[in-house]
């Protein structure tokens, strides 16, 4: 079982709090592409996405293969436009990966800030920072390992926007180890924004 510490739940209020003041800061931002009729301020922005995640380590790799394939959904909860190139967003994520007898189940929650390095409304490749409190649900049968917590996780990606909807994006997701385990990794993943 796992616990919210006072430390986890003020962080996570924190990046909420900090998360809405920059939104209410910037009510009057442009919008989120060069079209004027789209919102500067968005809500509930729906992202499946599938793909492959890569583990870091040589140890996770043995577990879960060398890329084994995820699927997932994310949700920008609110989304905030800033300027034309600059977006910073309430996101909740998941990742799935399992075998047969193992599995590792993340779900984190939290601020990510994207700055898109274009204005196209075709091609818009972007970077992104995020730090979250990632809920964990690990099993590895073989090490005896069964554990669910709650953790801090930051995120690095790089991506592209492929029109209004489509986009490819890879994902460095970086943590404590989970009872000894390694659970970093990258995962490259395509999905839709709706």
């Amino acid at each position: 079982m796992f616990t919210l510490t006072a430390t986890r739940r003020n962080v996570l209020l924190a990046l909420g709090a900090v998360t809405l003041g920059l939104m209410a800061t910037h009510a009057s931002a442009a919008p989120l592409t060069n079209n004027a009729a789209t919102p500067a301020i968005r809500y509930f922005v729906v992202q499946p996405h599938a793909g492959i995640f890569i583990p870091t380590k040589a140890e996770t790799r043995a577990v879960f293969g060398d890329a084994r394939g995820t699927a997932g959904i994310a949700i920008d909860l609110v989304q905030q436009q800033l300027c034309p190139e600059h977006t910073i967003s309430l996101r909740l994520d998941s990742t799935l990966l399992k075998t047969n007898d193992d599995h590792l189940y993340l779900v984190p929650i939290g601020v990510r800030y994207t700055k898109f390095l274009n204005n196209s409304d075709r091609v818009r490749p972007y970077v992104a920072a995020g730090a979250s409190l990632c809920y964990v649900d690990l099993e590895v049968r073989q090490q005896g390992i069964d554990e669910t917590k709650i953790t801090f996780m930051p995120t690095f990606t790089a991506g592209v926007q492929i029109g209004q909807r489509g986009f490819v994006e890879a994902t460095y997701l970086t943590t404590e180890r989970i009872e000894g385990f390694d659970i970093c990794g990258t995962k490259i993943a395509a999905g839709l924004s709706f």
